[in-house]
């Protein structure tokens, strides 16, 4: 007959289920219930940690080990474990909202779906940010983004580009970051109070065109292309509000057409000068099912116009020239003629009074201009007269 007796029992050792059973015994022995004294322990050991430079929330809630990401500031992530605590305490902790934050790819996404509709002025440039955002920040989650992962993106793009063109970048990382805080996937922004700065950018060179200079530009250009570079140069429209222009918005009886999907999301008229009356009236006797005043042969909006301005451009020795300077150059000959900003700034479709002046570029010859006009005023006793009516004494400064 034989008997099987337990692993280890010859040599006076347990077996791993007798061992268990044993400690579970002594924990009850020692007057702690059980399962739920283990429980408790477990629910004790609550506390906040850092991975990389994310900090996460670790806590119990009936038996269930839950880590939340908070961000990358640990006294943040310290009154989120404390509120956390709180909602246990007092029985309002809902499990069914805690839940991961979304892959940044995925959030992507459903952001470019709610800027193409609410935003006016989304841009295939804008959508190429974001795609430029997915790449460097794949595979990692909202609360990963930290500001010293920001400026590791710096780092990479500030070779490849402009100080411009990153300060754009990341003003549109930080509208981003601030919907997903906004739509609750996020705690806290990473770019806010200075963790992330903007590069400096050097001045913009001023550009103005000359009336020999846009003689030659518009020679260089053909077809089509000539009466859309006039009309930028006599409107002052962005090219975006060109592109988009369509024949519905021509009131040829009150010589007037109407900017919609502005920049500012507000609708402009502006008035039409003869030369863009009278090439906007040869394209309206062409018919175009697409509606555009200048479409494309497809029957689209046209494309690479950039492109085609640069070309124009070289051929007619124009270094330097952008196609928004167009915009430049009607807000400048408007100013430099005497018209006041108040009204530049209404064709402009500025909201801000501080815009159009950036437009405006005097001379040498206006500043002397205006300094003449106090010797006048001295000339013609004006000023004489001031000071006789205010009783104010004359002050002779001898060098």
């Amino acid at each position: 007959m034989y008997v099987v007796l337990p692993v280890g029992a010859l040599r006076g050792k347990r077996t791993p289920a007798e061992g268990v059973a044993e400690d579970r015994s002594a924990s009850r022995s020692e007057g702690e219930p059980s399962p739920d004294g283990w429980l408790r322990r477990k629910e004790k050991e609550m506390g906040v940690y850092r991975k990389g430079k994310v900090y996460y929330i670790d806590y119990y809630f009936e038996g269930r080990r839950i880590r939340e990401a908070v961000g990358s500031n640990r006294r943040q992530a310290e009154l989120a474990l404390a509120s956390r605590k709180g909602e246990i305490a007092q029985g309002r902790f809902n499990l069914q909202k805690v839940k991961p934050p979304p892959y940044f790819d995925d959030f992507c996404r459903e952001y470019a779906e709610w800027a193409e509709v609410q935003h006016r002025s989304f841009s295939s440039s804008e959508r190429m940010r974001i795609g430029q955002f997915c790449r460097f920040f794949h595979g990692r989650r909202l609360a990963e983004i930290t500001a010293w992962l920001i400026e590791r993106y710096k780092q990479e793009r500030r070779d490849r580009v402009s100080a411009a063109t990153l300060n754009r970048e990341l003003v549109v990382l930080s509208s981003m970051l601030s919907r997903a805080i906004e739509w609750g996937h996020l705690r806290e922004h990473p770019m806010k109070g200075g963790r992330v700065k903007k590069l400096r950018e050097q001045s913009p060179k001023e550009r103005i065109l000359s009336y020999e200079e846009e003689l030659k530009l518009l020679q260089s250009c053909q077809g089509w292309f000539r009466g859309f570079v006039i009309t930028a140069l006599d409107t002052g429209m962005r090219l975006s509000e060109i592109l988009n222009l369509q024949r519905e918005d021509i009131n040829l009886g009150q010589r007037v057409m109407t900017v919609r999907n502005t920049k500012s999301g507000k609708d402009r008229k502006i008035p039409l000068t003869q030369r863009v009356f009278s090439l906007v009236q040869e394209r309206m006797r062409d018919p175009d099912p697409s509606g555009y005043l200048f479409p494309h042969g497809s029957g689209k909006r046209p494309w690479h116009v950039r492109l085609r301005f640069a070309r124009a451009c070289r051929r007619a020795a124009l270094a330097g020239l952008r196609f928004h300077d167009l915009r430049h150059t009607f807000a400048t000959r408007l100013v430099t003629s005497g018209v006041d900003l108040a009204t530049v700034q209404r064709l402009l479709g500025h909201q801000d009074l501080r815009m159009t002046v950036r437009y405006s570029h005097p001379g040498s010859e206006d500043i002397k201009k205006a300094i003449r006009t106090l010797d006048r005023m001295a000339g013609d006793g004006h000023y004489l007269d001031t000071i006789e009516k205010t009783g104010l004494q004359a002050i002779s400064i001898t060098p």
